[in-house]
């Protein structure tokens, strides 16, 4: 698919009795309709979102946070970002990932900017598998897995005077409505090949089988 860009350039003739004229010239410039903002994820099993939707409705929802739908809770693989969706799917395709057991800790974290977190462990080597299979698309990833599910963003304000004094109480909270909600582990069956769409929902492209 390709799509055109006009330059237009106006130019003067040194001799008084020329008038000014404009040329245009045609660039064809590639484009792929299929390049996306994709990651690699896992959903969890229907029932570990809903007992995780289960779990932040016991806890105050404090208005320091955005806080993410059941439905959306995933544990991210590898990020890619702008990236041919085709080439994408043919490099995990084209992998064998072993089945992989995760589990959820009781307890959340902050991790980077502002993503409250629930740490995740068990996810390292399939997403170091991942990455070598998809090493040759992408963005290089700009920091070392952190196994992690994302349930909430601290809001713009909460960034840093805040968020010390708003985590230590939410771990509290969460320890507690724990001992009252299944923290599963679950085997990965499936990885599943993500688009972020520009309104930021998720929808997914491809899902792939673990052997």
């Amino acid at each position: 698919m390709f799509f055109v860009y006009r330059v237009f350039s106006a130019y003067a003739s040194t001799q008084h009795h020329h008038n000014k004229a404009t040329s245009s010239r045609i660039i064809h410039i590639g484009y792929s309709q299929h390049m996306l903002r994709l990651f690699v994820a896992v959903w969890p099993p229907s029932e570990v979102q809903h007992n995780l939707g289960e779990l932040f409705r016991q806890i105050p929802n404090s208005d320091a946070f955005h806080w993410a739908t059941p439905s959306s809770f995933h544990i991210t693989l590898r990020f890619l970002g702008e990236t041919d969706k085709e080439l994408a799917a043919s490099a995990l395709s084209g992998f064998s990932f072993p089945k992989t057991q995760v589990l959820l800790k009781p307890t959340v974290e902050k991790l980077g900017y502002n993503a409250l977190v629930i740490p995740v462990e068990g996810s390292d080597k399939l997403a170091d598998a991942v990455l070598t299979a998809s090493s040759h698309i992408g963005q290089p990833p700009k920091s070392p897995y952190v196994g992690h599910l994302t349930v909430a963003r601290f809001k713009k304000r909460a960034h840093d005077s805040r968020s010390s004094d708003l985590l230590a109480p939410m771990i509290e909270n969460v320890a507690n409505a724990a001992n009252t909600v299944a923290f599963a582990d679950f085997m990965i069956a499936e990885i599943t090949l993500v688009e972020v769409k520009r309104n930021g929902a998720y929808e997914s492209v491809e899902r792939f089988p673990l052997a």
